[in-house]
């Protein structure tokens, strides 16, 4: 899957993708087309039975991201401290 918001308000569109049942992987873009690898963090649920979005899931005004298992409640948040 691939989710697309700003996450380090710069007010640039930033990309994550995830690898199956690896990693996501968060690239920063520059506003000219051209984007830089920012970090990898591991994830637990991948494949048919997932779903990775994003959100402001603790209310403090930064886009988070969240990683579901849609066989079970499980769930990871990313939370995103934009430093």
């Amino acid at each position: 899957q691939i989710i697309v918001d700003d996450f380090n308000g710069d007010r640039y569109l930033d990309i994550g993708f995830g690898k199956t049942g690896q990693t996501i992987n968060l690239l920063i873009g520059d506003g000219r087309g051209d984007f830089t690898l920012q970090t990898t963090f591991p994830i637990r649920f991948s494949g048919a039975f997932a779903w990775t979005g994003v959100g402001d899931f603790n209310g403090d005004g930064f886009v988070d991201i969240i990683n579901v298992d849609l066989n079970s409640t499980s769930q990871d948040v990313f939370l995103n401290l934009c430093k």
